[in-house]
């Protein structure tokens, strides 16, 4: 519907750069002002700077060297990251920095003792780092070493080049001669010192060697004197491991006492049946797998069958007298004894079998217990056996390293190499990196126009308390800026008022035509919008004034009615010329006039005034009653446009009351005065109870102001200024 919805969607905000472009070009002379006196200061500044120069050695650390004593492959200096950094870490280390400082007697070097006496920000932070106190202190020997070499290592710089095995030492003095020999000196003593390390190393290393490989030599004959006699006194012969025979034997018996269990099991449950049901129940003996399986009890069953069979047969054709009945019974009783002759002895095979099964397996029980006994002894003394072999293999192989350290650290020695050689050495700079006084006034300026900026926009925001544009409008409101009205003078403020009727000022009838046609714009959206009321926050701020010229430029769309709803402080009336007293909305609402009287005709332009009318007592009771909106409605199908005059917001709730009635609202705000938080507040509480606002008018607006010309360029034609 309308812009009531607007506020409750999701906006995104966006930096306006030509609005703050507008901002600083209306403060540009205050600017240009300030960035000079910076320049000025700038450049003094730099003019007192002390020059520093800098001068950078090289030093290539070889690939080949190694350590002395090393028992695996040599370092790779090249891959090793920690190297690198441990070596850069030596050569600014204290002792380093001390020999430097001796070696070039920087304790008398002017330049050595300006920067002791004016160390900079850099020595200075690097010693509160420390947490050394920075207050004045008896100066002894030792404090004037620390700070010297504090100072000295404030201007040091060694970093590796990466990807390579080159380390660059830098120091940056205002002496060039001194920078070029600090580097140079620092990196000659860096070598030498590891020279000198290197012997000394090699000297102790080689005299533990000898002592390690005489005490590796005696283990090595003791282990083999002990192997020989543990063999001897088990009378071992080791060709396969000692405990392999015994470990197969334990197996093979195992397997053979799993058999000898599944056989006694199945032999005792065949017998445990037979108890249970008796070895005369054919048919539960029949049940058991082990009889029924055999063959000669199959063929017994099988005649049995056939006998009762032939019985079955001959009993249905003769007698039980007949002889060939008694025939075929005398078979089948014979079958049955054969059958059970045969089961019996069957059984009784069953029991002597698992009676042979039972000695069977303790015999083999006996057996495995016997072997596994025999079989944790050679256990045993097969790892003692492999214990002491593992201890002379072990010896051997150290007694063997050792022997090769010994002459590589011969041969190492004889042919050292140093751990880094100089491939470019430091020469005196022929002038100062620093200051780059260019590139410091160049900041020092820009870094001054931003912070002025900055104050220029922040004092700016916190003046803009109000509503300067329309882009101000939509951001915080969420609806648009129907158009503008000029600033005048007081000569021309009561003009203004019938402007359009008089058809006199034509940048303010042009400025109010603009409003209507946005208007419109805005009531295509629905063409059932024909109650429009003018409200304000507070008073002063032109809203009778636009709600009167908006009726008069709307008069071209039909009949148009303009009501002045304001009965606590009436001014329609009197900005139309009526003289003496007329009734009106009073006298209307209360029943005490006909609307036909109350009515006035402006013959000017045409419009149909509704005015306040007498004095009223309470105004909201008169606006909240039904005859109001009964009024309103009737309005509505008479009118093209009725156009309500409302009271401001701020003092009274008969502007919400109206707001609630009406179809839309067009909301006057005075340009550059009106309190943005005021008007929020309104906003808030119209979008609360769904009142529909058109937009805004932005009243007052300095058309000679070139920020407003610009901020409402799209709403004013300043070619009439």
């Amino acid at each position: 519907m309308t812009n009531n919805n607007a506020k409750t969607e999701e906006t995104v905000d966006f930096i306006d750069f030509w609005d703050i472009w507008r901002t600083v070009s209306h403060y540009k002379y205050f600017l240009a002002i300030f960035l000079s006196i910076v320049a000025v200061i700038a450049v003094y500044v730099v003019s007192k700077m002390t020059p520093t120069y800098v001068a950078t050695a090289t030093l290539l650390l070889n690939d080949n060297y190694e350590n002395v004593l090393n028992l695996n492959a040599p370092i790779d200096i090249g891959g090793n990251d920690e190297f690198v950094v441990t070596e850069m870490e030596v050569i600014q280390s204290r002792n380093m920095i001390g020999q430097v400082i001796d070696a070039l007697d920087m304790a008398n070097h002017p330049s050595f003792n300006a920067a002791l006496k004016n160390p900079g920000m850099a020595a200075q932070l690097a010693t509160s780092l420390r947490g050394e106190d920075n207050k004045p202190k008896r100066r002894t020997e030792e404090s004037a070493r620390h700070q010297m070499i504090g100072v000295f290592g404030s201007n040091l710089t060694v970093k590796s080049i990466p990807q390579t095995r080159l380390i660059s030492v830098t120091y940056e003095s205002s002496s060039p001669t001194l920078a070029r020999d600090a580097a140079n000196t620092l990196s000659e003593l860096y070598i030498k010192r590891h020279d000198s390390v290197f012997k000394e190393n090699a000297e102790r290393e080689a005299k533990w060697l000898e002592e390690r490989i005489e005490q590796v030599r005696g283990q090595l004959q003791d282990l083999e004197v002990q192997l020989s006699d543990f063999l001897e006194s088990n009378d071992l012969i080791v060709v396969d491991g000692v405990s392999g025979l015994s470990a197969a034997k334990i197996k093979q018996l195992k397997v053979q006492v799993l058999k000898e269990q599944q056989r006694n099991l199945k032999f005792a449950g065949i017998k445990s049946f037979v108890d249970e049901v008796g070895s005369t129940d054919l048919d539960a003996l029949f049940g058991i797998e082990y009889v029924a399986l055999n063959p000669t009890i199959q063929i017994l069953r099988q005649a049995q069958i056939q006998a009762q069979q032939k019985v079955n047969e001959l009993s249905i054709v003769y007698g039980p007298k007949h002889p060939l009945m008694i025939n075929a019974k005398k078979a089948l009783s014979e079958a049955n004894n054969n059958l059970l002759q045969d089961l019996k002895v069957l059984l009784e095979n069953t029991e002597i079998t698992l009676t042979t099964s039972n000695h069977v397996l303790e015999q083999l029980k006996k057996e495995l217990m016997e072997a596994r006994a025999e079989h944790q002894k050679n256990q045993k003394l097969e790892n003692h056996f492999i214990n002491v072999t593992k201890e002379i293999e072990s010896s051997r192989q150290l007694y063997e390293k050792l022997l090769q350290q010994a002459l590589h650290n011969r041969l190492k020695t004889a042919s050292h190499v140093g751990i880094a050689s100089i491939v470019d050495a430091a020469f005196t700079p022929p002038y100062p990196v620093k200051p780059k006084k260019k590139l410091i006034v160049g900041m020092m300026i820009v870094m001054a126009a931003a912070f002025a900026i900055t104050v220029i926009l922040f004092v700016d925001a916190a003046m803009n308390y109000s509503f300067r544009s329309a882009n101000d409008v939509n951001k915080h409101l969420g609806v648009e800026l129907l158009g503008i009205t000029p600033k005048c003078g007081k000569l021309k403020k009561h003009n203004l008022d019938v402007a359009l009727a008089d058809k006199d000022h034509a940048g303010f009838v042009e400025a109010i035509r603009t409003v209507k046609t946005n208007l419109l714009l805005h009531f295509k959206q629905d063409n059932n919008q024909k109650l429009i009321a003018v409200t304000s926050t507070v008073a002063g701020e032109g809203k009778s004034t636009v709600a009167l010229n908006l009726a008069y430029s709307l008069v071209g769309q039909g009949k148009v009615l303009l009501i002045d709803a304001d009965l606590r402080q009436p001014s329609i009336g009197a900005k139309i010329g009526m003289e003496g007293h007329h009734v009106g909305l009073v006298e209307l609402l209360r029943g005490e006039a006909r609307f036909a009287d109350c009515v006035y005709r402006d013959p000017r332009s045409g419009i149909s005034v509704l005015p306040a009318g007498g004095e009223c007592d309470d105004p909201l009771d008169l606006l909240f009653s039904p005859r109001f909106h009964l009024l309103l409605k009737r309005l509505k199908h008479h009118y093209r446009y009725v156009i309500v005059d409302s009271v401001q917001t701020e003092s009274v709730s008969d502007a919400f009351v109206v707001a609630k009635k009406v179809d839309t609202v067009v909301y006057v705000i005075k340009s550059s005065s009106t309190k943005r938080a005021q008007v929020l507040s309104v906003f808030e509480r119209l979008n609360a109870q769904g009142i529909d606002v058109s937009g805004v008018v932005a009243t007052y607006v300095d058309v000679n102001n070139k920020q407003n010309r610009e901020r409402f360029a799209n709403y004013y034609d300043f070619n009439t200024v």
